[in-house]
């Protein structure tokens, strides 16, 4: 789906007028993802900085044909931008950790990292964006995400 297709199907979705100053803080995540039979996403945290930096903070858990889930940490640092209601996130950093360490582990979270360093940048069309909740819809997926404000003593995970 190319870009203005994105744009036009946007701006019939949600009336949130890019307020780039609402999206400022901690999500938390609601539910789990799942775009990939083999590959589990939960516990994410994304904050959002006012510089157009954020963090990304989640456990994976990855399932190989052995049909042996394994889980990770997965820590990144995200450039973003937003167009219209296009947010548009670029990955420039990464770091997978397993959750136990064996050489398998270690081979698995390099490979999962090159693969995130190799892919293009994300882009989420925000879907509703209020003090409270946030909900975007993957455009590369189709899958909804949504997400809680963090408050208080929660909104320190991302900080550093």
């Amino acid at each position: 789906m190319s870009l203005a297709a994105l744009m036009a199907l946007a701006a019939c979705g949600a009336d949130v007028g890019a307020d780039r100053n609402l999206l400022i803080g901690a999500w938390a995540q609601e539910g789990v993802t799942q775009t990939d039979p083999a590959l589990v996403v939960e516990d994410a945290v994304v904050a959002y900085a006012p510089d157009g930096t954020s963090t990304f903070e989640a456990v994976m858990t990855f399932t190989q044909h052995t049909g042996v889930p394994e889980r990770f940490a997965i820590r990144a640092g995200v450039d973003w931008t937003l167009e219209e209601t296009v947010l548009i996130r670029t990955l420039r950093e990464v770091a997978i950790t397993p959750d136990i360490s064996t050489p398998e582990g270690e081979a698995l979270a390099r490979a999962l990292e090159d693969a995130y360093r190799n892919s293009p940048p994300g882009r989420l069309i925000v879907e509703e964006l209020t003090e409270e909740r946030l909900s975007v819809l993957d455009a590369d997926t189709g899958t909804t995400l949504s997400y809680r404000r963090r408050t208080g003593q929660e909104a320190g995970v991302g900080d550093g």
